[in-house]
């Protein structure tokens, strides 16, 4: 409730601005779109994700539950493997082992990133929040440029310019819940550029299909990704155990690797067994892979 006053004070600040003649200020605009992010319903996302440069192009095809800043993926395509951000850390499930580390220790891990930030920054990290989407510290101005249309949607153009000279614009559809439909970052040796469309009626939060392109200082393109979202639902139970190991459905005796302690276990029964606790169990079962982790471990 408290969010969606936010959210209706914003609208009506942003009106009487209109009424007056005056352009909306710019962080009013960027609150407005962080705001309207953070509200997003518990939701499950199947999106279908394509990677292209000169030398090459992947597919990916993943689904993500999310609850606020909590999120589980499962990627399908080309391999499977699991993610998930419980509030606090992240766990990694390759198929072998789980991992835990700490968030900011495993920003690069892929894909866990907040899916709320989907389409407003141009390279979605496992560390952002929505909130950090908009960097003012690291910023000398931010302004309200002026009102532009992009295809045929009016929208109010902001520019952020960092102190080393580079920037961020954000072009937002204030009358339809404060979508971003495109965005460019610029920076000494390159640019990026996003495009956002929004042809879901029935999940107006999230662009449905994100166009993300990368260039080079002298303008060639770098890369191209193209997420879709091809199926959205909002709304969702979902069940405690999702954020937890146990939600992982891991086969027994899959080795659980915990990096923030430099410790492993292995899951059994529902619980992660110390291995100074599995050899004290005496003759049996031999802990799967073992002597792999003893001569090549990962932490």
């Amino acid at each position: 409730m408290k969010l969606r006053f936010s959210i209706i004070t914003i609208c009506f600040f942003l009106s009487s601005q209109f009424a007056f003649g005056g352009a909306p200020a710019a962080q009013s605009l960027l609150t407005g779109v962080q705001l309207a992010r953070e509200k997003i319903p518990p939701s499950r996302l199947t999106v279908e994700t394509t990677y292209s440069d000169v030398g090459k192009t992947n597919e990916l095809s993943w689904v993500v539950e999310f609850e606020g800043e909590l999120r589980r993926y499962e990627v399908t395509r080309p391999e499977q493997a699991r993610t998930m951000f419980d509030g606090r850390d992240a766990m990694v499930y390759s198929g072998r082992q789980v991992s835990l580390y700490n968030l900011s220790a495993n920003a690069t891990a892929s894909p866990l990133h907040d899916p709320r930030i989907m389409g407003i920054t141009g390279v979605p990290s496992c560390d952002m929040t929505v909130k950090t989407c908009f960097p003012y510290q690291f910023s000398s101005k931010v302004e309200t440029i002026g009102p532009e249309e992009i295809e045929a949607r009016s929208t109010w153009h902001v520019k952020m310019t960092y102190r080393d000279g580079g920037f961020i614009d954000w072009w937002i559809d204030v009358e339809n819940n404060f979508r971003v439909v495109r965005y460019e970052e610029k920076w000494l040796f390159g640019s990026r550029s996003l495009k956002n469309w929004y042809e879901n009626s029935k999940y107006p939060w999230l662009p449905s299909r994100i166009l993300t392109e990368e260039f080079l200082r002298n303008g060639d393109l770098r890369y191209r990704i193209e997420d879709r979202i091809v199926r959205a639902e909002a709304n969702i139970t979902i069940p405690k155990i999702t954020w937890s190991l146990a939600g992982f459905n891991l086969p027994r005796k899959t080795i659980v690797l915990d990096t923030r302690k430099h410790t492993f276990g292995y899951w059994i029964d529902g619980r992660v067994m110390p291995a100074e606790e599995w050899n004290k169990l005496g003759p049996g079962e031999s802990p799967p892979q073992l002597q792999r982790i003893l001569q090549n471990p990962t932490f």
